[in-house]
């Protein structure tokens, strides 16, 4: 059952791993770099661009300076992960302290707005969609990466199996399309990024999970002996000769709003 955690819960697991999240986040690294591809084989978008759930700014730390806009605003609900990204580039973006699911803009103030591996912790990632595409300029451009439903699957089954909350929401394609579509957005050629990240062990898989602050839950945590059975059942499952697998799957793409 997917029991999403409450907005302070969400911004302290995340503030709590601001420090180490660039080293372990290597699918939202591989989302930026995808995401960057098809910014540099687009038309130049200059404007005014919103970065929403910024994180530690991983992104922007990323972006080609030749690709920067004329102003940048990155927006979370953690405090100490966006002190992270406006340290990083102080003179460069504009932080705002705010929650996703209450986006404080009017309509149509931007150019581009980047969602990177972010809507899986909105209460309605669909509606959330929907909102960014309302906040585009005519001919505006959405660069996102949403995590699939198939994405770390084999955690995600295992826990729905043993009866435990799944704290996020993972997205089909062919909602993510259908969203993008009624909303007016054009969105051509999404890439699909799926493959295999292979781990020493079940509990290793669990911690590069907490280590990038994705460890926020409604329900109580599992206890010592409950935690050690379920990276049993993990292996028991899923060992390979490779290692413990965790699978990710996302859809990078560019929709631009229609005139």
């Amino acid at each position: 059952m997917i029991q999403t955690p409450d907005k302070p819960a969400i911004a302290r697991a995340f503030s709590e791993k601001a420090t180490t999240y660039d080293s372990h986040a290597r699918v939202a690294r591989l989302c930026c770099e995808t995401a960057i591809h098809l910014l540099r084989r687009a038309p130049r978008l200059r404007g005014v661009w919103l970065d929403a759930g910024c994180g530690t700014g991983l992104f922007e730390e990323m972006l080609p300076r030749d690709l920067w806009p004329e102003k940048l605003l990155c927006l979370d609900i953690a405090r100490n992960v966006l002190d992270y990204a406006a340290a990083r580039n102080p003179s460069a973006i504009i932080p705002v302290l705010a929650d996703m699911d209450a986006l404080p803009f009017r309509p149509r103030p931007f150019d581009c707005i980047v969602l990177n591996s972010v809507l899986q912790w909105t209460a309605d990632p669909l509606r959330i969609i929907i909102e960014c595409a309302g906040l585009l300029k005519p001919g505006g451009r959405l660069l996102f990466s949403i995590l699939l439903i198939d994405h770390l699957q084999e955690f995600t089954r295992l826990k729905a199996d043993l009866g435990r909350d799944i704290p996020v929401r993972f997205l089909p394609r062919d909602a993510i399309e259908q969203a993008l579509s009624e909303c007016g957005m054009e969105c051509a050629g999404p890439v699909h990024l799926h493959g295999t990240n292979w781990h020493k062990s079940a509990l290793d898989v669990i911690k590069s999970i907490v280590s990038i602050g994705a460890s926020a839950i409604k329900s109580d945590p599992m206890s010592v002996p409950e935690l050690f059975d379920f990276c049993r059942h993990y292996e028991e499952r899923h060992a390979e000769k490779p290692g413990v697998p965790a699978t990710y799957s996302a859809l990078v793409g560019m929709a631009e709003k229609r005139a």
